[in-house]
């Protein structure tokens, strides 16, 4: 789960971000790319909140004849919604 961002959960601005990933054989996240970023304001502060959890996270990788592979360009979205 990506934090948010302090200043934009102050002010309840909410933000949809989209990357492109690329994971390697192991399962790590080893590049992001953005794709689309939905947000008000506070763009940059989205973007950086969104890749680091995507560069936290652990992926199973695909597998071909036992053997681990890399995926290029999986999709992932993250949303942020200010409770309260």
């Amino acid at each position: 789960t990506p934090r948010y961002p302090r200043k934009a959960m102050r002010r309840k601005v909410p933000a949809v971000v989209t990357l492109k990933l690329n994971i390697d054989e192991k399962g790590k996240v080893a590049m992001t790319e953005l794709v689309n970023i939905k947000a008000e304001r506070y763009e940059k502060d989205f973007i950086k909140a969104a890749e680091r959890a995507a560069m936290r996270t652990r992926y199973h990788p695909k597998t071909v004849d036992g053997t681990p592979q890399a995926a290029i360009g999986i999709l992932k979205t993250y949303r942020f919604a200010p409770t309260g």
